[in-house]
């Protein structure tokens, strides 16, 4: 199964827009400056290939001890709407690769 979903790499954002909710991002090649505007559900942070937690402390995200955000199996956490990328897991918690439509949670 081919996914729909596109990777854009030297990109960064520059701007989110909406209202009430998140409709648009702008973001930019960072070796053209070009910009391109993505309808956009959720803005997802890759913040560095370290766990510091940071700032993510203060958002009240239930933790697992010091390092780890704690998530149910959809990787969702305590807070509606906000999930957690591997980084930020428990490496006990199982993991299943691929398109999520190969799994049935």
């Amino acid at each position: 199964m081919h996914s729909n979903m596109s990777v854009k790499l030297f990109h960064e954002v520059k701007r989110v827009q909406g209202g009430a909710k998140i409709e648009r991002v702008v973001i930019f090649d960072n070796r053209t400056q070009e910009e391109t505007t993505l309808d956009v559900d959720v803005v997802l942070l890759n913040l560095g290939f370290k766990a510091a937690m940071g700032a993510i402390k203060n958002w009240g995200i239930e933790l697992m001890g010091t390092r780890y955000l704690k998530v149910n199996a959809r990787m969702e956490t305590n807070l509606p709407g906000v999930y957690v990328a591997a980084t930020y897991i428990n490496p006990k918690v199982k993991i299943f690769p691929g398109h999520s439509s190969e799994r049935r949670l």
